[in-house]
């Protein structure tokens, strides 16, 4: 899978009656953080100019959906109106763009930025919106709070994987009896992105009857000499080894990232052994597969997968 990188949108905010000199030397701390975070994790950074107004912010949510910001991290940088927040949350909620918002420690002395209060508050829209969020408090140069958002970067990159990703449904459906694998894809398609694509185990015994004899030897050779007690015969590796490259072969003419495979009872009369072995090589070699047709179990292991990178 090929797709650019994370895209994450920095905002802060300020309003008259508050300190905004020190709002504006906070958040330029916060933007140096951001940026170095963003690095560290192969992201891009848009940084958006401090804002006060709810129709700045309408223009901002406007421009940043248009770029295709993928996570965007909202500070309560000194205590600003509610309407900003309430622009922000129509947008992520619509678009399910995960956001932080990131509330700064007050100074000492007379209230000059009240972000925590600010932080508060917008949580409290943002919820009220059904927008998704995360709450994070700390300065620019807390390591605590920092770990926190870049722990969320890596994971909204891997959302955004998700929302690019194809698998291959290999089978009519989940086997007989396994009801844990049975899954809404209108839900998937909505809450993950994931493209699901359905093709009949027919199409893979016939192609695995199209691999060389000569190579699928070879290659039933290759795998007993890497394995040292190999009690299958060998009519039966053959098999395993065909399965194998027709499931690859699949794979690659329609870019899938992982398969749902309905391994059975199909597969034992079809190719006349199980599909496990050929199953665990594909998984050893980078193409994840899950059994049972289990498109969920499969799903979480793309998650896994991409966040392990």
């Amino acid at each position: 899978m090929a797709i650019d990188q994370l895209r994450v949108a920095l905002v802060g905010t300020k309003q008259a009656g508050f300190d905004t000199v020190l709002a504006a030397q906070q958040y330029e701390a916060t933007i140096g953080a951001a940026e170095n975070l963003c690095q560290q994790a192969g992201a891009s950074l848009v940084v958006e100019e401090l804002l006060e107004l709810g129709t700045d912010a309408h223009a901002s949510a406007e421009r940043l959906a248009a770029q295709g910001s993928d996570l965007l991290i909202l500070q309560t940088t000194a205590f600003p109106s509610g309407e900003i927040a309430l622009e922000y949350a129509r947008w992520t909620g619509q678009a399910r763009i995960p956001t932080v918002i990131w509330g700064i420690p007050e100074p000492t002395g007379l209230l000059r930025l009240n972000s925590l209060c600010a932080q508060n508050f917008y949580c409290s829209i943002f919820y009220q919106m059904g927008a998704r969020y995360k709450w994070v408090f700390g300065a620019p140069e807390d390591e605590t709070a920092l770990a926190r958002i870049a722990d969320t970067i890596r994971a909204a990159s891997v959302l955004r994987k998700l929302r690019h990703t194809r698998i291959g449904l290999v089978g009519s459906g989940r086997v007989p009896g396994f009801y844990g694998s049975n899954y809404d894809e209108f839900s998937v398609k909505q809450r993950f992105g994931v493209t699901v694509q359905r093709v009949d185990l027919s199409a893979v015994f016939s192609l695995a009857a199209q691999m060389p004899q000569k190579e699928a030897a070879a290659e039933v050779t290759k795998l007993k000499a890497e394995s040292p007690v190999v009690d299958t015969p060998d009519n039966e590796l053959e098999q395993t080894i065909r399965g194998e490259w027709a499931l690859r072969r699949l794979a690659d003419e329609r870019t899938w990232d992982g398969i749902a495979l309905r391994c059975w009872p199909e597969w034992f009369d079809g190719m006349g052994t199980t599909p496990c072995a050929a199953a665990a090589r594909l998984c050893d070699s980078g193409l994840l597969v899950s059994d049972e047709a289990d498109v969920l179990g499969l799903i979480s292991m793309l998650l896994c997968s991409y966040a392990a990178d």
